[in-house]
């Protein structure tokens, strides 16, 4: 490129001299306005009084750069405390399957809903116009569920979802015609029940709802037969299982809560009304056990691998002996039952009831349990049994006495106490901590 320097000399030199002792024409008017004029309102100039850097680039990255590894400690920390709080502030959940400690319990009586929590004493009740029953708690220790009817005699029911301290009573369900049994998931979020199809008027088949406890909605699945003890598998509840007839071989089903997947878990070859009765499954899910007629005579227990599907029974050394109503410790290693001895063949069926408990793999018949109970044909011993969630004893309702047996599992003697009630108390579960009693304290869990 040419460049010209006298052409920029002389440009320079003429603005030199134009500038010098310049002063503009207007300059006495702003000074005359001015002398009379107040200052601006600070409002109107904001940089006045607030803290502004003007010769700020507008580049943040540049100008931090040296702060970033402060700053990103910092966030991080802070993120980490957070988690740690919140974390801390919930609290824990104990399995879904399996020993657990006591918490609050629960019982029916006179048509309310009463609440203990021996941690605190603090007694609640759940009480209305309406006739509440059958009180129990979520495996997952977070919420309490009973069947609320209008009189005590409905057949309609609806089931109520509260919180475990009696609070926020809600219905899952709408009322629902002859509830017939029922079981929560694993992780609380859903109930399964079997219950009289109302869509038919002459209908006698029972069919499965789904409800969603956290919506409040309810689905009806369609198994394509009337079925029964409705219950999750243990112990991830992907499926449900039920006992399956109508105009076909009983059977023992699952299927997936949306519907799908429908199969069987033993053998189709049931009779309609006496084949795999009372289906219980261990707390693992690996056993399934229930109740058949033997040459139909004797009801007999049995126990179902359902990985290989190799099956044993329950041995009896009573020649005239019913077993019944199986159901697996927490820990799975034993069946409760109900043995039924008779004094003489059929027609007779007078004898002696009684609770056994006996080893899952059917190496012995086990040993007896709480009180007998004399019956006879006409009058049928009432009474109920569960475990406690820890395993150590025997919960026994007594109807006929109303009394409510406690009954150690390792065979000592057990206690009674008045029980006006005709249900089983239901018992919150807790989750193992740090210095708490083993399951079984004192070694009463059986080996």
């Amino acid at each position: 490129m040419i460049t010209n320097d006298a052409f920029e000399r002389t440009v320079s030199d003429w603005l030199h001299a134009d500038a010098e002792h310049r002063i503009p024409d207007h300059l006495d008017a702003v000074l005359r306005r001015t002398s009379v004029e107040r200052q601006r309102p600070a409002w109107s100039s904001l940089e006045r009084w607030l803290s502004m850097d003007t010769t700020f680039t507008g580049r943040l990255a540049p100008a931090m750069r040296p702060a970033w590894p402060i700053l990103i400690a910092i966030m991080i920390l802070i993120a980490l405390a957070a988690a740690i709080l919140v974390v801390g502030s919930r609290r824990p959940l104990p399995a879904p399957f399996g020993p657990a400690l006591s918490g609050v319990t629960a019982r029916a009586q006179s048509g309310d809903i009463f609440l203990h929590d021996p941690a605190t004493g603090r007694q609640t009740v759940v009480a209305g116009p309406e006739w509440d029953s059958l009180p129990g708690f979520s495996p997952d220790g977070m919420k309490l569920s009973f069947l609320r009817k209008v009189l005590p005699d409905s057949k309609l029911a609806a089931v109520m979802v509260a919180n475990v301290d009696g609070t926020n009573v809600r219905p899952v369900t709408d009322p629902i015609l002859d509830i017939s049994s029922g079981d929560w998931s694993g992780d609380g979020a859903f109930i399964a029940l079997s219950a009289l199809d109302t869509t038919t008027a002459a209908s006698e088949d029972y069919h499965l709802v789904v409800s969603d406890v956290a919506r409040g909605t309810t689905t009806v699945l369609d198994v394509g037969m009337s079925l029964s003890d409705v219950k999750w598998l243990p112990p991830d509840g992907r499926e449900i299982v039920f006992r399956g007839q109508t105009g076909l071989p009983s059977a023992i089903w699952a299927i997936r809560p949306d519907g799908t997947g429908l199969r069987p878990l033993t053998p189709r070859d049931g009779p309609p009304d006496t084949g795999y009765q009372e289906p219980v499954l261990s707390p693992d899910g690996r056993l399934l056990a229930y109740v058949s007629w033997d040459d139909n005579w004797a009801l007999v227990v049995h126990v179902r691998e359902l990985a290989s599907d190799k099956a044993w029974t329950i041995p009896t050394s009573e020649r005239l002996a019913d077993l019944g109503s199986p159901m697996f410790s927490p820990d799975g290693r034993h069946l409760l039952i109900r043995r039924h001895v008779r004094d003489a063949p059929p027609p007779v069926f007078d004898g002696v009831a009684r609770l056994m408990l006996v080893p899952v793999d059917g190496s012995d018949e086990g040993r007896p349990i709480g009180p007998e109970f004399p019956f006879v044909e006409t009058k049928f011993p009432d009474f109920d049994a569960t475990f406690s969630v820890d395993g150590a004893t025997v919960l026994m309702v007594d109807r006929a006495s109303n009394v409510l047996w406690t009954l150690p599992v390792d065979g000592t003697p057990g206690t009674s106490e008045p029980w006006a009630s005709d249900d089983l108390p239901g018992t919150q579960r807790l989750p193992w901590t740090d210095g708490a009693p083993a399951p079984c304290p004192g070694g009463g869990c059986p080996r």
